[in-house]
């Protein structure tokens, strides 16, 4: 559910701090999520990933999309093509049921 962005900074806590996995691009609430030690999965689109460092890092705790395109590190606020955000739904929910199954095992 995109929520978060309805939400005071103390909401969004409270929700993230009840979930189970957060899915966020890389913003407060995938920052928030490894601060709680919550299993996160964190969409990157022009950035770069090895500078998503959890706060907690624990192994197989977070997991990092992206696209390695030529042009990963635009920094553009606006793109017509968005090659960077052509994420699989099935792979990111495949990467979610196994993340929750390694909580409940």
């Amino acid at each position: 559910l995109a929520i978060f962005h309805q939400m005071t900074v103390r909401q969004m806590i409270a929700v993230i701090h009840e979930s189970d996995l957060v899915i966020d691009n890389d913003s407060s609430p995938s920052h928030v999520a490894t601060a709680f030690g919550i299993p996160a999965i964190v969409l990157f689109s022009q950035a770069v990933r090895e500078i998503f460092r959890p706060y907690h890092p624990v192994k197989d705790q977070h997991f990092v999309f992206y696209n390695d395109v030529d042009c990963r590190e635009c920094e553009l606020t606006h793109c017509d093509d968005r090659i960077c955000l052509d994420f699989s739904p099935d792979e990111v929910y495949t990467q979610a049921l196994k993340m929750l199954s390694h909580e409940e095992g």
